[in-house]
């Protein structure tokens, strides 16, 4: 309840209780009831949720109203997102808004404004549609890289296993044959028993290091973004896509808000939550630019994020007065070279994957071979 005894309900986003409890205490509120809810993102697979907009978004088009839409999806899904909807169900009949209603469903920002316009509007089909085709877009796209890197993927994976059991298993047998023979073995035999020697006396430690190395940098980076994406960029094979992925997701984001009815100052400030973390930061440069009356042309021109043919369809897009058409053009155009390109990253990795595990194995091979071919050259025939 505010200060003026008015009952206010809403679905609000902290890290955790007493961030809550201060925003409440700021507010001056007098706090009737609440409910936590647990964090979306981890509880709703991306494919599944990509279903459940298309699935929507063809019962409205159908002219049946969105709660009775969502009651009957509620039926078609089991577990989380099942329940999710039923309580964007209870939440719509109560009385809610649709951004308090789909609260319940997802946090996606940019889906939730994008609904909030549309309930202002009157028109929800086309923002529906919109956010389909965001949403199958996304899937493609993670589709398609999935699918692309199986094969290196899987040859890495393979090259490691064997790798493992040759040190494992296969390098410890001749050792103890060369102990017996008492003779002067190669260096490069040595390193490779003396190798062969540690990880089997710590195989355990090694594994479980090489494990907790891979979850700790997967939560570094999540952690570091910017630090990471700095990083990322130093390597120029690896600079140009990632810089034409983000504009790819900021354009996309671009396109859906625009077309949807968002003004373009909100759409910018949504779409840079997808943009990473060095966008990010040259989007709110261009946001309080565009507040103070210059043209958003004008400003992307000294951004060195965009390239010069990314700066020439904005330039178009606001001459004509449509930027909405322009970014939707822009994203058919990056998801295509962007596709090309993770094919072609991705079919270089093929041989050089292949090229990694021929050499290591070659290595160890010919490493614990050497004190034959030496011995036989000792013998007398």
């Amino acid at each position: 309840m505010d200060k003026g005894f008015n009952k206010k309900s809403s679905v609000l986003e902290f890290k955790n209780e007493k961030e809550f409890y201060d925003y409440i205490k700021i507010q001056k509120y007098t706090l009737l009831h609440h409910k936590k809810i647990l964090s979306l993102k981890s509880r709703v697979k991306t494919g599944e949720f990509t279903t459940f907009i298309t699935s929507l978004y063809f019962l409205v088009k159908a002219d049946i109203r969105i709660a009775d839409a969502l009651s009957i999806l509620a039926e078609n899904f089991s577990g989380a997102l099942k329940d999710n909807i039923s309580n964007a169900v209870s939440a719509l009949k109560a009385g809610k808004t649709l951004r308090e209603g789909f609260a319940f469903i997802t946090d996606d920002k940019i889906f939730l404004n994008t609904m909030e316009i549309a309930e202002e509007s009157g028109n929800i089909l086309l923002p529906l549609e919109n956010l389909k085709n965001k949403y199958e877009f996304e899937q493609e796209l993670k589709k398609e890289i999935l699918n692309l890197s199986m094969y290196p993927a899987l040859v890495l994976g393979t090259s490691i296993i064997i790798i493992s059991i040759l040190f494992k298993f296969v390098v410890p047998k001749f050792s103890g044959i060369y102990n017996d023979l008492n003779k002067e073995i190669p260096l490069l035999t040595k390193i490779m028993i003396k190798i062969s020697n540690l990880y089997g006396k710590y195989f355990i430690v090694i594994s479980i290091s090489v494990i907790g190395l891979f979850f700790f940098s997967i939560i570094y980076c999540k952690k570091n973004k910017e630090n990471f994406e700095k990083l990322l960029i130093k390597f120029p094979a690896v600079k140009k896509l990632y810089q034409e992925f983000r504009i790819l997701y900021f354009s996309q984001s671009m396109s859906i808000l625009l077309n949807s009815g968002v003004e373009i100052i909100r759409s910018i400030e949504l779409s840079a939550q997808t943009a990473g973390s060095l966008l990010e930061k040259e989007l709110k440069i261009l946001v309080k630019k565009l507040e103070q009356g210059h043209s958003i042309s004008t400003i992307i021109e000294n951004m060195q994020f965009f390239d010069n043919e990314y700066k020439n369809y904005i330039l178009i897009g606001e001459e004509t007065g449509n930027l909405g058409f322009v970014f939707s053009h822009i994203t058919d155009i990056y998801f295509m070279r962007i596709k090309e390109k993770t094919k072609r990253f991705l079919k270089i990795l093929e041989p050089v994957s292949i090229i990694f595990i021929a050499f290591f194995i070659g290595l160890i091979v010919i490493s614990v071979l050497l004190p034959v071919f030496r011995l036989g050259e000792n013998l007398n025939i």
